[in-house]
């Protein structure tokens, strides 16, 4: 792929995506002349298309990956690979307001919290009957 065009066309058919669809998620236009290369982005679109992708711009553009990505700083350096649930998730979280979004991170995390607390209180009770089972035998 020597072409920020085919480099993009490659993300998007590997990910299964038309062009009508990937420009419906990134909201923007001229995609086929992007690919095309007959025309270039602005550096919004390629930021959020190599965000989108999680790809830097450096390898959009030359095909090269930033000193970053080759530190292992990378988004799939740290989650490893996202799958298509993870992805839409994050897509619909975009669209969302900032507002709705504080409140959406405040929802997933008093879940954790209560996910946290449900794990605890399971493992007390298997070790407190446990202990009441052991008291039970030597009382016998």
């Amino acid at each position: 792929m020597e072409s920020l065009g085919e480099r993009i066309a490659f993300l998007r058919k590997e990910k299964g995506l038309s062009q009508r669809k990937l420009m419906e998620i990134l909201e923007f236009n001229n995609l086929s002349k992007y690919e095309k290369n007959q025309r270039q982005p602005n550096y919004e679109i390629l930021k959020r298309i190599a965000d989108f992708f999680n790809v830097s711009t450096d390898w959009l553009l030359a095909g090269e990956e930033s000193a970053k990505a080759e530190k292992g700083d990378s988004v799939s350096s740290v989650f490893g690979e996202l799958t298509s649930e993870e992805i839409r998730i994050l897509q619909l979280f975009r669209q969302l307001s900032d507002r709705d979004k504080i409140k959406i991170e405040g929802i997933m995390e008093a879940k954790i919290d209560e996910t946290k607390q449900d794990k605890r209180g399971l493992s007390s009770n298997y070790h407190n009957g446990e202990e009441a089972a052991t008291r039970e035998k030597k009382h016998a």
